[in-house]
């Protein structure tokens, strides 16, 4: 059930509140110097953060994630330009494997979806039609149900490409726990032209009646 409760502002790592001279960057509307339209949206049962719940809520939400994008300093999304080069294989597999790892705690991300490669950096796996292994790396911010994505990768041969990924996501990290809403996107929740039928899975075309041209549920009867 959507609410109309105002967001409350996100809190640094020590739960004060954020550098209100820092510069705002408005999450619902996409990048700062962006201009992919990337989006693929997850059903969600509310927009506020955990711990404004009573613990017995709580866990009842702690396994649906939400996907975030990292942004650099400049506010410039470094996902999505990766996301939107992926074929439709690839966005149909990328679509899949989220879905299945929203609903699973962080425990429970493991091969083939996804598994942890130290540092509390965790990586989603999923492939296309060329059998390229797309990586996608990142970290979970529990307390906001969060699981930010901070760098694009692929794996060849079991490496991992760029090789200094852990350097870097730990780096991206720290920028998004220290400034939240200069460094995160939540381009992937919402509805956009790369993904706009992501609540819409394929499905089979119904068998049509030999004799009539119509599906046998219709036979006999007008459409």
């Amino acid at each position: 059930m959507a609410t109309n409760l105002e967001k409350p502002r996100p809190t640094d790592p020590v739960g004060t509140l954020a550098d209100p001279n820092e510069q705002a960057f408005d999450n619902t509307k996409g990048c700062n110097n962006c201009s992919y339209a990337v989006g693929f949206p997850i059903p969600l049962l509310v927009t506020l953060p955990i711990q404004s719940y009573p613990n017995s809520f709580r866990m009842s939400l702690i396994e649906n994630w939400k996907f975030l994008c990292y942004r650099n300093a400049s506010g410039k999304n470094q996902i999505a330009p990766h996301l939107a080069r992926l074929s439709k294989s690839g966005i149909m597999k990328l679509r899949r494997t989220l879905e299945h790892l929203q609903v699973k705690p962080q425990t429970a991300w493991s091969r083939p979806q996804a598994s942890p490669t130290g540092n509390n950096i965790y990586v989603i796996h999923f492939t296309d039609e060329n059998r390229t292994h797309h990586r996608l790396f990142g970290h979970h911010e529990i307390t906001f149900q969060e699981f930010v994505i901070t760098l694009c990768g692929v794996e060849k041969d079991g490496k991992y490409a760029p090789a200094d990924y852990i350097s870097i996501c730990t780096d991206r990290k720290c920028e998004c726990l220290a400034a939240p809403r200069k460094h995160k996107c939540s381009c992937l929740e919402r509805g956009d032209a790369l993904f706009p039928d992501w609540q819409t899975l394929p499905t089979k075309k119904p068998r049509l009646d030999a004799r009539s041209g119509r599906p046998p549920s219709l036979h006999g009867r007008e459409r």
